[in-house]
């Protein structure tokens, strides 16, 4: 039997859709040759590393902000290091085992998540000062980031001799059987990374749906 999704589980859905959608993109650029991930070009962040590694700062910021509150702990005093040196990670490998150690900690703090916790005021440190969000649309917020970095990311990829994970993959019940597919394919997660559960991102997702 579904499990109904109410709000807290969608956003484990969201959570758990975010690391298999980061491990797939990584995988995808890890086959590039080095120089062709710190090309640069135009735009404020203008190499593959250097977008991957603001999709990561973002992440940390978020997720780090949402975590103390939850635990009722001060705001991270030392928030600005997130994003101070702004590429701390110069390979696509130390990307990859970084995103997957924020993705693992976004989804355990989703699976706890219930109703009465998603109003819960989150200190978010910023340049002009704190500000207090609701953890429901922070989530929200950091979502959309995911996936806009990701676009631009997948963007920026276009015209490489890579196969590219689709930008828009079925999360709906009608895509269960791609799903379920896409989870065997290379770079899906399913083999390579597997969770804590012994299964890879596409399975969590199957079971998540």
């Amino acid at each position: 039997m579904r499990r109904k999704m109410d709000l807290p589980h969608h956003f484990l859905a969201r959570a758990l859709d975010n690391r298999r959608a980061n491990y797939r993109l990584l995988y995808a650029c890890a086959q590039l040759d080095p120089l062709a991930f710190t090309e640069r070009r135009a735009g404020a962040f203008p190499s593959l590393r250097a977008m991957l590694n603001r999709l990561l700062a973002v992440e940390r910021h978020y997720l780090d902000a949402m975590e103390r509150a939850c635990q009722g702990r001060a705001p991270n005093e030392r928030w600005r290091g997130f994003f101070d040196p702004a590429e701390p990670c110069g390979t696509c490998t130390e990307l990859a085992a970084a995103l997957a150690d924020c993705d693992a900690r976004l989804i355990t703090l989703c699976r706890h998540l219930d109703a009465s916790q998603l109003r819960l005021p989150v200190t978010v440190p910023r340049e002009r000062g704190p500000r207090a969000e609701r953890l429901d649309r922070l989530l929200v917020q950091l979502f959309r980031h995911q996936d806009e970095q990701r676009g631009r990311v997948h963007a920026m990829l276009a015209g490489r001799a890579v196969p590219r994970p689709p930008p828009d993959e079925p999360f709906c019940d009608g895509g269960a059987a791609w799903r379920e597919g896409a989870a065997k394919a290379p770079g899906s997660g399913a083999d390579e990374a597997p969770s804590a559960s012994g299964d890879g991102p596409g399975q969590d997702l199957q079971r998540a749906h």
